[in-house]
């Protein structure tokens, strides 16, 4: 009888930490899956930043080419040109100087300032004011 109850109880035990460890695995795989899912979803998010910021550039670069052609169109060529032999450049001001083609000429100009070396008229550098403005 002894041995009957030693019996039970063993394989009560043996059933008992059998449940336990399907259930031990069963949270693994739960928590596996729920990683590999997490990383899916950063994946994700991170090559949703990459073209977001590729689309960005390539906007940026377009209003760059856009706004190289309308300085070299016919609505700026004259001021553009007499500013340029004058040391003015695209971005001068940025890096603190005073050189800068659109906000240190051709605004200048523009406001009927007078500008060293420049003879184009105020209605020439507003023509191309206008026409940076208007992407034309």
């Amino acid at each position: 009888m002894k041995s009957m109850i030693l019996f039970s109880a063993l394989a009560f035990s043996s059933l008992v930490y059998a449940e336990e460890q399907s259930g031990i695995e069963k949270k693994f795989e739960h928590g596996k899956n729920a990683w590999k899912g997490a990383k899916a979803k950063l994946s994700e998010a991170k090559e949703k930043v990459a073209e977001a910021k590729a689309e960005k550039k390539a906007e940026k670069n377009e209003k760059k080419e856009t706004r190289k052609a309308i300085l070299a169109g016919p609505a700026c060529a004259k001021v553009v040109k007499e500013c340029n032999s004058s040391g003015f450049v695209p971005g001068g001001h940025k890096d603190g100087g005073d050189n800068g083609l659109v906000a240190d000429c051709l605004a200048k100009v523009g406001q009927g300032h007078s500008v060293t070396g420049v003879t184009a008229t105020k209605e020439d550098a507003l023509g191309c004011l206008k026409a940076l403005k208007d992407g034309t």
